[in-house]
């Protein structure tokens, strides 16, 4: 029995040590597994750093309006780009990386800089004046102010309250009593002047702040033991100020616009021409619209309609005229807008000139889930090219494509048939499988130019 009893025992401590040992054989194997990964992963990244990222571009069905012809080729993209215009420039680096740079007025550039987890917010404050807001977390926030016209920078402002005709609104927490600086953003010496109202013991006691004109700023701020809010026209000039309670509160203020909240959730808002006439002069309801720079000769009047929806307006500052109502538009900018519209079952990108589509007018029918919202992101990057990121009907799979298009006042499309058809390789210029293009190739719904993909190199377009 006691030979039994110890057999028994000897048997559960072998398969113990056993088992012990094959765990530690399988973890070395995952470790030098996980090793040789990590390595490789290396060597990618670092062969990587060498060549050029670009991004991958989908097939984007062009359907040409007569005046139309395809004039750019393809061009390597090598970060996503998140905003672009004529004097900044935003891209997403990935990994929660972003970088900027800022442009003068020759396409020199002057400055660049990074930010990281959120996106640098890149915008006009004015026709002649660009802001950049770099957020730091849980609030606190710092810009920077770059004029256009004199070609300077201005130093770095901590969570700046208003800032407009070169002028800058902050917090001052120094000298044992808080108090609101206003000076010039560009050169303290023209003027400085130190504010102080009744505020409450709260972080940031200012509501609101919106400059009327450079020597007047219109706040509202919280007082007292209660935080009640107060309103206040904060008045600079001369060396003397005065302060004056209003009844009406004014959100927006600029040389060619103005928007006043009159209470019980009515708007009000006017645009002004270059020379200060009145030329438009309307209402909106529950919320206040929201007007802008789109760039520095356009406005963009955006009239929230609830559920996302939203209608936009645009003004052209230098020829004195307004766009018609798009309906939810997703990207504006060089005088085009982007929006969706349903036809035939389908739905189609439309791309054309804000104030005059005999300009420029084009649909692209993509592969656009049914989803209420299939665009991710939409940027032009100049007035002929649109970067998109979309979901397609394919699991809501996302894509992004660069789109072209150009003006042509020389050449005449010529219809089908009358000239022969040419193929050309990328198919993403297509937007429709291979043997599709074949089958439309007589309609006119094609354009008459076609491309293949060519991935093996074989001559033959490829079929998958």
């Amino acid at each position: 029995m006691k030979i039994k009893k110890y057999g028994y025992a000897f048997l559960i401590i072998f398969l113990i040590v056993f088992t012990i040992f094959l765990s530690v054989k399988h973890e070395q194997k995952r470790l030098s597994e996980k090793m040789a990964l990590q390595e490789e992963k290396a060597s990618e990244e670092m062969a990587g750093q060498s060549e050029k990222k670009t991004v991958h571009t989908e097939s984007a069905a062009l359907i040409w309006q007569e005046e139309f012809e395809s004039v750019k080729e393809d061009e390597t993209i090598e970060e996503k780009i998140m905003e672009n215009d004529k004097y900044f420039r935003i891209f997403d680096a990935g990994e929660g990386k972003y970088s900027y740079i800022i442009y003068n007025t020759d396409g020199k550039e002057v400055n660049s800089g990074v930010s990281y987890r959120i996106e640098p917010r890149i915008h006009y404050i004015d026709q002649e004046t660009i802001e950049i807001h770099i957020s730091a977390g849980t609030g606190i926030f710092y810009c920077v102010y770059y004029d256009i016209v004199n070609d300077r920078f201005s130093e770095w402002y901590e969570s700046p309250v208003a800032a407009k005709y070169h002028r800058v609104a902050f917090l001052d927490y120094g000298g044992g009593e808080r108090s609101l600086v206003v000076n010039d953003m560009f050169d303290e010496g023209r003027c400085y002047q130190e504010y102080f109202p009744d505020f409450a013991e709260a972080v940031f006691p200012v509501v609101s702040a919106v400059f009327i004109d450079e020597d007047t700023l219109f706040i509202t701020y919280m007082s007292g033991e209660f935080y009640e809010e107060k309103t206040k026209l904060l008045f600079y000039g001369d060396g003397e100020k005065e302060d004056k309670t209003i009844d009406e509160a004014i959100i927006a203020s600029d040389k060619y616009f103005r928007i006043i909240d009159a209470g019980e959730e009515k708007y009000f808002y006017t645009i002004y021409n270059a020379d200060g006439k009145e030329v438009k002069n309307e209402s909106s309801d529950r919320e206040a619209p929201w007007i802008h720079y789109i760039d520095r000769e356009t406005i963009e009047i955006r009239i929230s309609a609830g559920l996302g929806t939203f209608y936009s307006v645009y003004y052209d500052i230098v020829n004195d005229r307004f766009s018609e109502q798009y309906e939810s538009p997703e990207a504006a900018k060089y005088h085009r807008v982007a929006f969706l519209v349903g036809k035939d079952g389908k739905k189609y990108l439309i791309i054309k000139d804000m104030f005059d589509e005999r300009n420029c007018y084009q649909e692209f029918p993509l592969d656009f889930t049914e989803s209420v919202v299939p665009i991710v992101y939409a940027a032009f990057t100049d007035e002929d090219t649109l970067i998109l990121t979309y979901r397609t009907s394919d699991f809501n799979e996302e894509k992004t494509k660069v789109l072209f298009w150009g003006e042509s006042d020389e050449k005449e499309i010529p219809a089908i048939g009358e000239v022969e058809v040419k193929y050309y390789k990328d198919l993403w210029r297509a937007g429709i499988e291979f043997e599709l293009l074949l089958k439309e190739k007589d309609t006119r719904e094609y354009p008459y130019l076609y491309y293949y993909d060519d991935l093996d190199g074989d001559g033959k377009p490829d079929r998958e």
